[in-house]
């Protein structure tokens, strides 16, 4: 792979994360480890179809994967590195506003 290909490849993820609900939802699931479709729309009260067209962008760029249980899909963080790049994030004086 190119250094472009990885440079674009890099930006079409951050894209990826870079939405609030989508950021949301990784919260909740690195909180969680894993969520149904219907658990985080409840909890984040918002429509499921809004919550599912998230859910999906996301596990179609591979920061989620899903499993099937009956008739519920869970949703889980697919990347240990994305659950660190988010986490450390939250923690950077950027985010925390301790910077000076």
């Amino acid at each position: 792979m190119t250094e472009q290909q990885r440079l674009d490849k890099a930006t079409y993820l951050l894209r990826a994360m870079a939405h609030p609900i989508r950021f949301q939802i990784t919260l909740r699931l690195l909180e969680t480890n894993e969520l149904t479709v219907t658990q985080l729309q409840e909890q984040m009260q918002l429509d499921q179809s809004l919550v599912s067209h998230h859910l999906n962008k996301m596990r179609d760029r591979g920061l989620l994967d899903s499993r099937r249980h009956g008739s519920n899909r869970f949703y889980s963080v697919g990347d240990p590195i994305y659950a660190e790049c988010i986490s450390k994030l939250l923690a950077s004086p950027l985010v925390t506003n301790k910077h000076a």
